[in-house]
């Protein structure tokens, strides 16, 4: 596989680039949940393979930002994974958060329902890899936290897949693509949708008022 230049964003919002597989050319995706050259199966269906798995994506489900949500951009996501929680290891992380600059604004422990981890992970989701994905987070409560930054949203999701990192090297978590303790956005847009989805408009705007 040769690689044909940078990162684009394509039509469909997706992180890709150009590569060429025996002379063709094709889009290699990455992504949050993995990464794969993009493939077509009869019905023309996208998906790419991840851990011998299919993983197709499925937007019907997916949450959007409305308009004027920008003024809760000052806000970021992070979440303690349903495994964090069972190893009882919350509050050392939320310490750490503290200690490299961030205030804790709100705490909400949530017990996901299938739509809603239809509607979190949106970009793609394969049926049987849904389904353990939809076992596991409705396995247990995950914390979500709605952090405010001392610094701007980019170097503060900077810090916090820094943080992310140490967590699951430190417990051993960083070979499993669910089952890794911690969840961070890859992006200010991401962090937004997420801060939404999670803690909705209207307590938001509580905080901004």
């Amino acid at each position: 596989m040769d690689c044909l230049g940078e990162f684009f964003i394509d039509e469909q919002g997706r992180a890709v680039k150009w590569v060429s597989i025996d002379g063709e050319l094709k889009k290699y995706y990455a992504g949050k949940d993995g990464e794969g050259v993009i493939q077509r199966n009869e019905q023309g269906e996208e998906y790419i393979v991840v851990d011998g798995q299919k993983r197709y994506w499925r937007r019907e489900r997916s949450f959007s930002t409305e308009g004027g949500s920008e003024r809760f951009s000052e806000f970021v996501f992070f979440m303690l994974k349903p495994d964090a929680v069972r190893l009882d290891i919350c509050r050392e992380v939320i310490s750490g958060l503290r200690e490299r600059g961030f205030t804790v604004v709100a705490e909400r422990p949530l017990k996901f329902h299938e739509e809603l981890v239809c509607r979190f992970y949106c970009e793609f989701m394969d049926r049987d890899w849904c389904r353990e994905l939809i076992e596991y987070f409705c396995s247990q409560s995950a914390l979500c936290l709605l952090l405010k930054p001392a610094v701007v949203p980019e170097e503060a999701l900077r810090i916090l897949k820094e943080i992310k990192m140490a967590i699951r090297e430190k417990y051993g978590a960083n070979g499993n693509t669910m089952k890794n303790l911690v969840h961070c956005p890859d992006s200010p847009e991401e962090s937004l949708r997420e801060t939404l989805l999670i803690f909705g408009k209207e307590f938001l705007s509580g905080l901004c008022n």
